[in-house]
């Protein structure tokens, strides 16, 4: 708490004035209304003590400093790969369900009856696949039927016999005409599986007429993309390491920090944030953001960690050339300190303790 002499004229009406503005930074709460809901709040009780005329004190007293930014967090899925339609006629039936984590084999849509297929493959489907084919197309589908329980040979890149019946067997169990043929259409390849894939609704959709061509399926990232979109100026105060909580859809407690940034077309900055052990933020619940539009999550971005200790206001802290920083003692001496934490004019220090009277003068030390 700061306390003056009485005094009178002028001087009286200086130090009142210096008594209220700092009298609101002792015992701080403070909100700064911006676009991000800026929310910080510091705490500090000093005892009473004697002031001499003419100077204006403080008493350093236990306190706590820390500074947090209230954001929104933005969470939705990228897509990693989109595959593509080759069937033409109408969209007889839509067997995927929305993000259901899908595996070689299954049944996404069906076009005149006829299943459309999802497989792994780096060769995306481009012919009809028959007795004699040759290519690494057909190791694929090989590869494919081996997985379901259909073929035993070796993925040798030959259409066999062997691999006509075994493509007989695989048609029959999807509902198929068993003809032995697999026409470009019946599959589509993507990079990886099991993967969560979501059907394009635009394109594909019960009663469509496909052309073929059209983007049927999205195969999404293993994990969500979490962004917060703000300002270049509120950005400059949100640096990389900064520890982000996040409140997830079903009131979950998540952990992330901020990682990189992208200007936008508009002027505005898209701030990434990530999990700190590179893992995904949301873990084992990730199922619980939607898939198909993107979620706005609350958040907190810790800009100064809770610390505790010694607290002076920033006012009382004298720097020098070198950088070495100082209070000034009742008596008139310097004591050498170090800033431990800083955030809205206070600062938690070490080199002096609680209780010690100082005098509010000297260079603003840099938070």
């Amino acid at each position: 708490m700061i306390q003056t002499a009485p005094a009178s004229g002028p001087n009286r009406i200086r130090r009142l004035r210096l008594v209220s503005r700092w009298a609101g930074v002792v015992a701080l709460t403070l909100c700064v209304g911006t676009a991000l809901g800026w929310a910080a709040a510091v705490v500090v009780v000093a005892p009473q003590n004697e002031i001499p005329d003419d100077e204006v004190y403080y008493t350093a007293a236990e306190g706590e400093v820390s500074s947090s930014t209230t954001v929104n967090i933005n969470a939705s899925w990228p897509a990693a790969f989109d595959g593509v339609n080759l069937a033409s006629g109408t969209v007889t039936t839509i067997a995927q369900s929305s993000a259901e984590v899908t595996n070689a084999g299954t049944v996404l849509y069906t076009v005149n009856l006829r299943p459309v297929s999802i497989a792994i493959g780096a060769v995306p489907s481009f012919r009809t696949l028959a007795s004699g084919s040759t290519g690494q197309d057909v190791a694929q589908l090989q590869t494919l039927l081996a997985s379901l329980g259909h073929y035993t040979g070796a993925s040798d890149s030959k259409f066999d016999s062997r691999t006509a019946r075994a493509v007989r067997d695989w048609q029959r169990a999807n509902g198929a005409s068993p003809t032995g043929v697999v026409e470009a259409s019946d599959i589509i390849y993507v990079p990886a599986l099991p993967a969560r894939v979501t059907i394009n609704t635009e394109s594909i959709r019960v009663g469509s007429v496909l052309g073929g061509g059209e983007t049927a399926i999205h195969v999404l990232a293993d994990r969500p993309a979490f962004t917060v979109n703000t300002s270049a100026d509120q950005a400059r105060v949100l640096v990389d390491g900064m520890t982000v909580s996040i409140e997830g859809p079903a009131g979950q407690d998540w952990k992330g920090e901020l990682r990189g940034r992208t200007e936008l077309s508009d002027g505005s900055i898209s701030l990434t944030v990530e999990g700190t052990d590179g893992t995904a933020i949301c873990g084992d619940e990730c199922q619980t953001i939607p898939v198909d539009s993107q979620s706005t999550l609350s958040a907190t971005v810790i800009r100064v960690e809770s610390t505790t200790g010694v607290v002076v206001p920033v006012t009382a802290i004298s720097s020098d050339a070198s950088g070495n920083t100082s209070v000034t003692l009742i008596n008139g001496s310097s004591q050498d300190v170090e800033i431990l934490a800083s955030a809205n004019g206070l600062a938690v220090i070490s080199g002096i303790d609680s209780g010690e009277r100082l005098l509010l003068i000297g260079t603003k030390a840099s938070p």
